[in-house]
């Protein structure tokens, strides 16, 4: 199941990385950094199954960082997350409502990232780090989300009990999508000198890919 997340996430960030911020080079740069795009498979191989903190940092820290060039001290590290399976248990998402104080909470606002990268981008916040996530979520009304890390509403953390459409049981942070912004309205709010009738169109059109190439998976249940 590691080897489909990883191929969804890699289709996922090359049609990101083709449709969005290759079209505003003039403005922002998008800059290969970590684990994924550098450290050979070899090397990931050795440290599978390392499981101390410096380890940690090494495979979860973020794959790209990303530097305004009219303002290059606003720079951010910036991961990218796909997300094609939407909770189909109605246990959970009535415990996430329940956690939640909310009994408006859907299964379409619910999103999950692993727990351990998670948790390691909050570390790197609290050194004073500026880090953000680019959801693809194909369920979610806002299927391209993209927030700093700080302002993510995480709903609950565990290792998920009902095992999900793919297997796994994977350790898993459910945060609250509406937490997050459009991918649109946080790239015109964090660098304001792009054009927003340019970022809205490239941002349709590679929606409209990413919902041909990565739909959403259903349960059978």
């Amino acid at each position: 199941m590691f080897e489909i997340r990883t191929r969804d996430a890699t289709v996922m960030t090359n049609l990101v990385k083709e449709g969005i911020f290759n079209s505003i080079p003039e403005h922002v740069s998008l800059v290969p950094l970590g684990y994924e795009t550098y450290i050979t498979a070899k090397v990931r191989k050795l440290l599978r199954f390392v499981r101390n903190e410096t380890s940690a940092y090494i495979k979860f820290a973020p794959d790209y960082f990303v530097v305004d060039k009219l303002n290059p001290e606003n720079l951010y590290l910036l991961e990218f997350k796909c997300t094609r399976t939407p909770l189909y248990s109605t246990k959970r998402i009535s415990m996430l409502r329940f956690r939640a104080a909310d009994s408006s909470l859907e299964a379409e606002a619910i999103g999950q990232i692993e727990k351990a990268p998670f948790e390691n981008y909050l570390r790197l916040n609290q050194m004073r780090i500026k880090v953000a996530i680019l959801n693809y979520c194909a369920y979610a009304d806002q299927v391209l989300l993209c927030e700093l890390i700080e302002r993510i509403k995480v709903i609950h953390r565990d290792v998920v009990q009902t095992t999900t459409f793919r297997g796994s049981r994977t350790p898993f942070v459910n945060i609250d999508l509406r937490s997050m912004r459009s991918l649109t309205n946080f790239l015109c709010e964090e660098h304001p000198q792009l054009n927003r009738s340019i970022i809205e169109k490239e941002v349709t059109n590679t929606i409209h890919k990413l919902r041909e190439s990565l739909p959403i998976i259903h349960a059978n249940k």
